[in-house]
């Protein structure tokens, strides 16, 4: 019994193992990680400083490395630079504002708070926004503010900055930069200013009280010696009768 034992102890069972491969494995372009695993490679990788060049590989370095690359035209975008400059032209009042982070609701609400003052509100991306105004010198002071965030772009026919500045305060991702009225570039502080004037009515009737006081100050000014003699030969005569 024992010597069974130990003849089937030592028979060793060994599974016959075939590999099969069920796909091609593409070397050329591999299959991308998880994005999780590909910040990780990406944070693991070394960073080798970069050789210092000496004067003379500085000196012998050509002028012009790489040829300007034609930029193919888009013609939806120029359809969109043509309708932002008519909108430009067609309108007395334009407001710029930066365009925050802000979801669909508050812009909805935004624009419609500018439709009930009788204005549009509208949305540009730069390079629209370059292409409509680098080729009219009338815009090319708006090119500086170009930058960062998208711009939104508030057109109207009268100037109403207190109106303007009430929507802001509603919707505090729309903040206003500047403005063109009547062709002239503002700022923000020169548009708080620009509140404090009165209205064309108004001034018109300042003026016309201001020429018709000089008109009178002129006719007084003129009468002014005739009448002084007047009252000093009244008064003469006033003191005759008394003598008498």
């Amino acid at each position: 019994m024992s010597s069974l034992t130990q003849a089937l102890l030592q028979v060793r069972w060994q599974p016959s193992i075939q590999f099969v491969r069920y796909r091609r494995i593409n070397i050329q372009k591999p299959r991308p990680p998880h994005y999780v695993r590909k910040l990780v490679l990406h944070v693991c990788e070394p960073q080798y400083e970069k050789p210092k060049k000496s004067i003379q590989e500085l000196c012998l370095r050509p002028v012009f490395l790489t040829k300007k690359q034609k930029v193919e035209e888009n013609p939806f975008q120029t359809l969109l630079a043509r309708d932002l400059v008519n909108w430009c032209e067609k309108s007395n009042c334009i407001y710029i504002f930066q365009q925050n982070s802000i979801t669909g609701p508050d812009i909805f609400k935004a624009k419609v708070l500018f439709k009930r003052q009788q204005m549009a509100l509208q949305k540009y991306d730069r390079p629209t926004m370059e292409e409509a105004f680098s080729s009219n010198d009338k815009y090319k002071a708006l090119l500086p503010l170009i930058v960062g965030s998208p711009l939104s772009l508030a057109f109207g026919s009268e100037p109403q900055v207190s109106t303007v500045l009430k929507i802001c305060r509603k919707v505090p991702e729309l903040i206003l930069l500047a403005g063109i009225f009547d062709n002239r570039l503002l700022s923000r502080s020169e548009m708080m200013e620009y509140t404090y004037f009165p209205n064309l009515q108004t001034a018109q009737a300042q003026l016309v009280s201001v020429l018709n006081s000089a008109a009178t100050q002129l006719v007084q000014n003129m009468n002014q010696h005739q009448q002084t003699l007047v009252g000093h030969l009244e008064k003469h005569v006033e003191l005759k009768s008394e003598d008498k």
